[in-house]
């Protein structure tokens, strides 16, 4: 990608609105997931839904990561066929506030018109709203911190974890639920399990840290003896660390190590230890016996952890404004 796609890069944003971030149920490469990040970043708040986003050929390679060396002609369009067909024909679902599900596909409609070496994308009508007009509830981001992602887990986790910025405390899921978010339900079980941690968790960590705004370590939780839930602590990089966040991904973008980049343990960089051992850790006082009874975020948050792990997350926000606990977002 050159200096001045990566300046333009800086300068676009993504928006989307929280409950879409933790409640679509996805499966996505990093590059269809940087694909989405482009065309989102260009919407404007006028647009009706209605209207296509372009991009051109070259534009597009390099978010799939292949280049003009390697894709031209007939297979670059070819590529690029196979690539918008396969994102067109996947589905997911949505959960509405009103606790609807709905069925969408990221691209509506595609229209390829190789005279001008154009990409015309139109995303599903039913996800504007989540899109456009978002008030509080909304996850921001600058483009240019996941497309030198290599993982579409990284892409994924990082949205996951911006999205719980505003709660101003680590983030915690059951293992089904994080597995699920990351489109993985299913696949590492049983004696796979340590795959999980291995080829999803710890890479997206590592890319995170590397190549963003923000710093993350997470730990596991276990309810008895088994490990049920994981916990991520995280926080903004500042001055030198955004400096080493610039450094790293102009590194990746040229294919080699940048002699300025240390590698840093971010589990050393602030107090993991503090995390949680033990599901009945997260709350400050004892676990009442029932959600009617917690007082606090943090005492409802552990209280459906522990009792309730297969509800909704919209659930936790719209049962603390109901109780009229503080700390629930907007």
């Amino acid at each position: 990608m050159t200096d001045t796609k990566i300046k333009k890069a800086q300068e676009q944003f993504v928006n989307k609105h929280n409950d879409l971030i933790q409640n679509a149920r996805f499966d996505l490469s990093s590059q269809e997931q940087k694909i989405i990040a482009y065309m989102i970043s260009r919407i404007k708040p006028e647009d009706t839904g209605h209207e296509y986003k372009s991009f051109r050929l070259d534009d597009f390679l390099e978010l799939t990561g292949a280049s003009d060396s390697t894709l031209k002609g007939g297979s670059a369009k070819s590529h690029l066929k196979s690539t918008l067909k396969g994102m067109r024909d996947k589905s997911f679902w949505i959960t509405r506030v009103d606790g609807k599900e709905v069925l969408c596909s990221w691209i509506n409609k595609v229209v390829l018109d190789f005279s001008a070496d154009l990409v015309l994308l139109r995303l599903d009508d039913e996800l504007l709203p989540l899109l456009v007009g978002l008030g509080n509830r909304f996850t921001h981001y600058q483009l240019f911190y996941i497309l030198e992602m290599t993982s579409g887990y990284s892409i994924r986790l990082y949205e996951l974890l911006k999205s719980e910025a505003w709660k101003g405390k680590p983030a915690l899921y059951t293992v089904d639920e994080i597995k699920r978010l990351l489109g993985v339900e299913g696949k590492y079980t049983g004696t796979n399990s340590a795959n999980f941690y291995r080829k999803c968790i710890e890479i997206a960590v590592r890319e995170i840290n590397e190549l963003t705004d923000i710093k993350v370590a997470f730990k596991k939780i276990k309810t008895g003896k088994t490990y049920t839930h994981l916990q991520f602590i995280f926080k903004e990089k500042q001055g030198i660390e955004l400096k080493r966040v610039l450094q790293a991904n102009e590194a990746k973008r040229g294919g080699q190590v940048h002699m300025e980049t240390p590698t840093m343990n971010y589990a050393e960089a602030f107090p993991i230890a503090k995390l949680a051992e033990n599901i009945e850790e997260l709350a400050n006082e004892e676990i009442p016996p029932k959600d009617t009874d917690c007082k606090t975020f943090a005492q409802l948050q552990a209280w459906q952890a522990k009792n309730k792990p297969h509800y909704n997350p919209l659930w936790l926000v719209h049962r603390a404004k109901e109780l009229g606990i503080e700390g629930a977002g907007k």
